[in-house]
């Protein structure tokens, strides 16, 4: 039975290469090889491995034959890729064209808008973007110390808390007490000093979400999510968050 050899795939970048084996009458098997090498040779030799098992597999599928000289058209063609121009991907994507030559296979790109489906659901896309944006911006203005005091983790809040229930009854009602500050410097606090970062926590943290809720209804119906922003810092500050 006479057979033939084709390169279906070889990727240099990975190592990869893939051939065919046909038969008259035959299934079509494609095996893999990991090479870097892609030489005629090389490729003759690495295939030639892989011939028993293609044996096997053909006469499963009806009586048996020895396999005869194959066939080898190879040519390895460099594979081109012209630059990729520049497009708006809210409203303009990519369309890719491969063209076999005789001496190259060429990848060439054209800028195409989007359909109305696809723009639909890239407006999603760009307003679930945006939406983890602001819920980043959201965390970080709340997580942020008050007073140079740590706030950002329940076991932070549960420090504060914990010594200011017990500041009487285990602290001895001290002046102050030393806390370690974000900045891993240690400083003296006293129990309204604590008392008021708590509440400034509970303040901040409702302003924030409160923010966080309107963007959000502001990003639902919004054409450009990108414009849908957290307000400055100088506008934070003027709410006395």
């Amino acid at each position: 039975m006479e057979y033939t050899l084709h390169v279906d795939k070889i990727d240099q970048a990975s190592d990869i290469l893939r051939v065919r084996y046909d038969a008259e009458s035959k299934t079509s098997v494609f095996k893999q090889f990991v090479t870097s090498d892609f030489s005629s040779e090389n490729i003759k030799r690495l295939s030639d491995t892989f011939l028993p098992q293609v044996l096997r597999i053909w006469n499963a599928e009806g009586e048996s034959h020895e396999l005869e000289g194959a066939s080898f058209p190879l040519t390895v063609k460099p594979k081109v890729k012209d630059p990729m121009p520049e497009f708006d991907p809210a409203t303009e994507k990519l369309s890719e064209e491969v063209i076999e030559t005789d001496s190259e296979i060429r990848t060439s790109y054209t800028v195409v808008p989007l359909t109305d489906e696809e723009l639909s659901l890239r407006l999603d896309e760009l307003r679930e973007v945006q939406r983890s944006r602001l819920k980043v911006k959201r965390d970080m203005v709340v997580s942020s110390p008050i007073s140079g005091i740590q706030v950002s983790t329940v076991v932070d809040r549960e420090n504060i808390t914990g010594v200011v229930n017990n500041w009487e009854t285990v602290l001895g009602n001290p002046e102050s007490v030393p806390w370690v500050t974000a900045d891993n410097t240690v400083a003296l606090v006293t129990k309204n000093e604590l008392l008021e970062v708590t509440e400034a926590y509970v303040r901040r943290k409702s302003f924030a979400y409160g923010i966080y809720t309107q963007l959000l209804e502001q990003l639902s119906i919004s054409q450009d999510p990108t414009a849908v922003t957290w307000p400055t810092e100088s506008e934070l500050l003027g709410e006395n968050v």
